[in-house]
């Protein structure tokens, strides 16, 4: 250890805590030293060398049943089973991990996919094709109660996706969703890791909510559906193009006004469908809301205005009301303790019915058809593969110093024999053969029972996940990677599974993730 490192072991009180606290500090901001001396740009590794490929049954196809998988190379040529690695587990999707995987294709053949058991290794691109419908029911197995059970890095709807399961499930930072996503029985747990949606469909949540009270969502465009209980937790302008909402049933639209400004901030979002059931939210206010009333619109359609203390407003400029439902003039503001304030019609002692309303009608018939695809899941497979066999790793082989992840001269890949592979044969699509190069990958900064130190540099952003990254006895991380050409959201480092033994240090304002297991946190 080094002598100016504060040991664990040692109890502190007053003026010493206060200096073994500081020494932390200062040893953790001076590790690596200056970060202009490490490389900042990352690569996407995502050249579409291969891709998996959807060649089962039509309908109650499993997809975790490798006879219905074909994988591709990059000359459009089908794989053997045998020359795929899993480590002796099924040959599917998440076997490879740097996989690319279409469901259907785009001449928009019709199936249905059903994704049952729980996966935590991420996919680097998911599209779903015209007239294909993937439904994700995967549940936590053997006592586990988080991480993702279905993640991919990207992802392109054109089909249908039905996530229909409480669990964690991760749908990436880049996202096209064209078709339809529907959401059942979830809360806040289908994550974007960039918390957007690029929606030129629809987005349906039936006792569900989409964006949660830390993470806002913002839908770009589209058409957002709520039923059944349902919440959307939006940013300024992320509420989509337009809101139905089931008369019959509570729901709930909020609004993070984090962000607002002094233009009025007008909605453009058409909401419909709105009764006595229908509450609106707000989010982290900068200032606390004094009022809300409704306005009739020359067109028969209401603005909702709702006024706060330093004198700005938020107003939904177009919301339409159920047949049958006259909205009062000032509508009453209620604490919520968990979120902010909820905006609530309590002027009516008894609600009606709207169960012969037309959207109600058809929102019930969307929530019908989502329950019932696949049919039922007992004849699925349950258990997933954590396709963990350790049978490759990448080891650091740089120098102790002053060492950058980024420079492929850093590391070197061992195989299932421990036995060095050539650069030339790892498949990097011409980008640095680096860990997140291969994304299957276990990768070791230091060794067990190191005692040479290590101090390990990651400075450049990569959106690929690392299977399981080990930092040794004596060895440092540092991670100071930031968004690079304009991005702003997404994880500059993920990992599904994290064993340290010595030091990781975190820096920046960047998001990163250990979304599964975490072996040991040791120091």
């Amino acid at each position: 250890m080094n002598k100016h490192t504060p040991s664990c072991k040692h109890h502190h009180t007053g003026d010493d805590l206060h200096h073994y606290l500081v020494d932390i500090a200062l040893e953790a901001e001076s590790a690596g030293g200056d970060t202009s001396q490490y490389i900042t740009q990352g690569s996407g590794y995502h050249a579409h060398d291969a891709n998996w490929r959807w060649t089962g049954p039509a309908t109650g196809g499993d997809w975790s049943d490798p006879a219905n998988w074909t994988l591709y190379n990059s000359e459009n040529q089908p794989v053997p089973a045998s020359e795929i690695p899993t480590g002796g587990a099924p040959a599917i999707p998440q076997s490879e991990q740097n996989a690319d995987v279409n469901v259907g294709s785009y001449d928009g053949t019709p199936n249905v996919i059903v994704a049952n058991a729980p996966y935590y290794n991420q996919l680097r691109s998911l599209s779903v094709w015209q007239n294909s419908t993937l439904k994700i029911t995967a549940q936590y197995q053997n006592g586990d109660s988080n991480g993702y059970v279905f993640a991919t890095a990207g992802l392109e709807n054109f089909g249908t996706i039905i996530v229909d399961t409480p669990a964690e499930v991760e749908l990436g930072g880049i996202n096209v969703q064209a078709g339809t996503l529907t959401i059942l029985n979830n809360h806040g747990n289908v994550i974007f890791d960039n918390d957007q949606i690029n929606n030129g469909g629809t987005i349906n949540l039936i006792n569900a909510s989409l964006g949660t009270t830390s993470n806002p969502i913002t839908v770009s465009g589209g058409t957002v559906n709520l039923q059944q209980n349902s919440s959307i937790l939006a940013n300024l302008w992320g509420e989509g193009g337009t809101i139905n909402v089931d008369p019959d049933s509570v729901n709930t639209i909020y609004i993070n006004d984090k962000y607002s400004n002094n233009d009025g901030n007008k909605q453009n979002t058409v909401i419909n469908g709105v009764s006595e059931n229908t509450h609106f939210g707000l989010l982290g206010t900068s200032s606390t809301p004094v009022s809300a009333t409704y306005s009739l619109n020359s067109d028969g359609s209401y603005t909702l205005t709702v006024h706060l203390t330093d004198d700005r407003s938020i107003a939904y400029t177009n919301v339409n009301m159920a047949a049958g439902y006259t909205p009062p003039v000032q509508i009453t503001i209620v604490q919520d303790g968990t979120a902010g304030w909820l905006l609530e019609d309590t002027t009516h002692a008894t609600v009606p019915s709207y169960s012969t309303n037309d959207l109600h009608a058809s929102l019930a018939a969307i929530a019908a058809d989502a329950e019932s695809a696949g049919g039922d899941t007992s004849q699925y497979i349950t258990q997933g593969s954590g396709y963990h066999a350790h049978d490759a790793n990448w080891r650091w082989t740089g120098p102790a110093t002053g060492g950058d992840w980024s420079d492929p001269a850093n590391w070197t890949l061992y195989n299932s024999e421990n036995q060095p592979v050539p650069a030339s044969e790892i498949p990097t699509g011409g980008a640095p053969a680096i860990p997140q190069s291969e994304q299957n990958a276990d990768v070791n900064v230091g060794y067990y029972d190191d005692q040479t130190p290590n101090v390990v540099v990651a400075n450049a952003p990569y959106y690929n996940q690392i299977r399981s990254l080990s930092v040794w006895q004596n060895s440092t991380l540092k991670i100071t990677a930031q968004y690079q050409n304009g991005d702003s959201n997404g994880y500059v480092l993920r990992l599904p599974v994290l064993k340290i033994l010595e030091r990781l240090l975190l820096t920046r304002l960047q998001k990163w993730n250990s979304a599964g297991s975490m072996y040991k946190l040791a120091r």
